[in-house]
C-alpha cells in the first residue's frame, strides 16, 4: 500500500512540477496536495494517516485538502483538468481501472448546464430513496 502512495505522489508531483513531500504554501504545492489526497483516499484503501505519512504531512492535513476538494474543483477547471489527468494516469498504474462513474461526475460537474445538473440531481435522490425503503437507516 506504501508503495501505492509513493506513485500517486510521484504522478502528482511530476504533473504539478513541485514537491509535495516539502513545506511550503505556494498556491501550486497546496493544490497538488489536494490532489494526491483526492485521489488517495478514492483508489486507495489507505487511512488519513497512511496517506499523510507517505508525504511528510499530518493526517490533519489530508482530511482538511480532501474534505473541500470536491467543491474547488467545480469552479477551478485548471485543477479540475490536472485532477482527471492524474486520476486517469494513477488508475491506470496502479490498475484500477478506468475512472468510475462517481469520478466522472464530481469532476466534470461544472460542464453541465443548470438543466442537467437539476435532473441529475432528482435522479440521484429518487435512487436513494428508493434503495432506502425497508432497510433501517
Amino acid at each position: 500500500m506504501i508503495d501505492d502512495l509513493k506513485n500517486i505522489a510521484e504522478v502528482v508531483n511530476t504533473a504539478m512540477q513541485c514537491d509535495i513531500s516539502t513545506k511550503g504554501r505556494k498556491r501550486n504545492k497546496v493544490n497538488a496536495t489536494k490532489i494526491y489526497s483526492y485521489i488517495c483516499r478514492e483508489i486507495t484503501d489507505c487511512a488519513f494517516v497512511d496517506i499523510g505519512l507517505a508525504i511528510n504531512k499530518d493526517h490533519a492535513t489530508i482530511l482538511h485538502h480532501t474534505k473541500d476538494f470536491i467543491d474547488i474543483i467545480k469552479f477551478d477547471m485548471e485543477l479540475n483538468e490536472a485532477t482527471k489527468y492524474c486520476m486517469r494516469v494513477c488508475r491506470d498504474m496502479l490498475g484500477k481501472g478506468s475512472i468510475n462513474h462517481k469520478d466522472n461526475i464530481q469532476l466534470n460537474w461544472t460542464l453541465l448546464s443548470l438543466e442537467q445538473q437539476k435532473r441529475l440531481s432528482r435522479s440521484v435522490i429518487r435512487y436513494v430513496r428508493l434503495n432506502k425503503r425497508g432497510k433501517n437507516v
